[in-house]
């Protein structure tokens, strides 16, 4: 049975290929430590006709989030932070906050942003847009990218980004909505000057070094650059083509140690470096005896922390229906609104490439686009009409018997119909629905298990 259910994930994973829809794409499996499934399919370099393979590096994007996440937990429980704390205490660029109102016009911010403000994304900081929170941070991104071609890996660093990024005007008041945005980027600078290591140092040091995480970083040395997945823009029924562009401030190439290492969408690494940092979680805090976080910091890190008002910002995000949003990460507390096959307090983040993506843990990933600019806008970020998609999937699960009531069962549940997906994301979400099926009528992930995907695509 086991052999069945590895060739028909392998089957969908092959179609997929063969379809255009992405170079290529890794799968892993594990349930209890225990790594169950591994498969891949695919190309990591399609001019040169190399394989895929586990120790590919992959660019994180935004599954870079739940580590700067972690990161700051770690100073939370050793005391040096306060969530309660505002931003401004670490990083003067913030104090005396301006907010943009709808009428165009700017005036003084209610309140600090906060430390928690940063962590659940509703401090009034956005990637982008057509409003004026929006020109201006691209603007600084934009500022970010010229200044890579300098040497000493860029004109500015981390810290100077955050503080810059302090003078923007907020698209709302601080605490009255969800927003997706620059917010990461600024808890990496705030985690950078508390630590009094640069950002990229802390991770190392107090993450990356005690897992064994040993491909993991901002960059990616001459003598890994050979293992480091090329990215495609990608569409069914036309040829791959290389994406080379940089995006909000990272170098594509990864060639050198960047000057701003971006807490939000910055790092690099392989399948079985962040498979550990996920097991250390899914341990309450532990892997391989070594202790990063306790169990009641990882259980207070994968909650959800909106208000009701709050959660109204956010549930404008298509395809996370049944989901909350906390500590940088999203978090299932209905699972019978949820588009996808999940269970109760499961959570994590997708990754991203170039466009507002997000990353559905035990289904699909969607591109969200609306005609009306506002929506967009207050969907954080405008999409191409043509998104196309690179991907790199990876999957655990626990056991957990308190997720779901008695006689629910994901093989029964229905997965709702989707509005206003693009032509493209309807058959990825269809694979990736067919792989969450296909596991979840096994012993490898049974009705009780929790199962993630997690995904870096454009």
């Amino acid at each position: 049975m086991e052999q069945v259910i590895k060739k028909r994930l392998q089957q969908v994973m092959d179609a997929s290929v063969a379809k255009g829809e992405t170079p290529g794409c890794l799968l892993m499996v594990i349930k209890d430590g225990e790594e169950q499934v591994y498969l891949e399919s695919g190309y990591a370099d399609i001019e040169a006709k190399k394989p895929v393979s586990r120790d590919n590096i992959f660019r994180l994007y935004s599954m870079s989030k739940p580590i700067t996440a972690t990161a700051m937990m770690i100073l939370v429980e050793r005391g040096i932070v306060d969530l309660a704390d505002p931003v401004s205490k670490y990083l003067p660029g913030f104090r005396n906050p301006v907010v943009c109102t709808a009428d165009g016009k700017i005036e003084k911010a209610e309140r600090e942003i906060l430390l928690e403000d940063i962590m659940n994304m509703t401090s009034g900081l956005t990637y982008g847009g057509t409003d004026e929170t929006g020109r201006q941070t691209d603007a600084l991104f934009q500022e970010v990218i010229h200044g890579l071609k300098e040497e000493n890996g860029g004109t500015i660093s981390t810290v100077e980004f955050a503080n810059r990024l302090g003078k923007v005007p907020l698209l709302y008041q601080p605490g009255q909505s969800w927003s997706y945005g620059t917010s990461a980027d600024v808890v990496g600078a705030v985690i950078e000057v508390a630590s009094g290591m640069r950002f990229g140092d802390f991770l190392k040091k107090e993450i990356f070094e005690p897992l064994g995480m040993n491909d993991t970083d901002f960059w990616v040395p001459a003598e890994k650059q050979d293992r480091l997945a090329k990215v495609y823009d990608c569409r069914e029924g036309q040829p791959s083509v290389r994406y080379l562009d940089n995006n909000l401030g990272i170098q594509n190439d990864m060639a050198y140690r960047p000057a701003y290492e971006a807490g939000g969408a910055g790092l690099a690494s392989t399948i079985d470096d962040y498979a550990k940092f996920t097991q250390m979680l899914l341990n309450g805090g532990t892997y391989n005896g070594v202790q990063i976080l306790r169990p009641a910091t990882v259980k207070f890190l994968g909650g959800h922390t909106l208000s009701a008002v709050q959660q109204a910002g956010f549930d404008n995000w298509i395809g996370l229906e049944g989901f909350s949003y906390g500590n940088l990460m999203r978090v299932l507390v209905d699972p019978t609104r949820a588009v996808t096959l999940g269970s109760k307090g499961e959570f994590g983040w997708g990754g991203r490439l170039a466009w507002m993506l997000h990353g559905s843990r035990a289904g699909a990933e969607y591109d969200i686009s609306d005609d009306d600019p506002e929506k967009r806008c207050r969907n954080v970020h405008p999409v191409p009409e043509d998104p196309k998609y690179y991907f790199q999937r990876i999957i655990f699960h626990e056991s957990d018997s308190q997720v779901r009531p008695s006689g629910q069962s994901d093989q029964t549940k229905k997965v709702p119909e989707k509005k206003q997906l693009n032509e493209s994301d309807g058959t990825y979400e269809q694979i990736a629905v067919k792989l969450r099926r296909i596991l979840s009528k096994t012993d490898i992930c049974s009705e009780t298990d929790v199962c993630y995907f997690s995904v870096s695509r454009k």
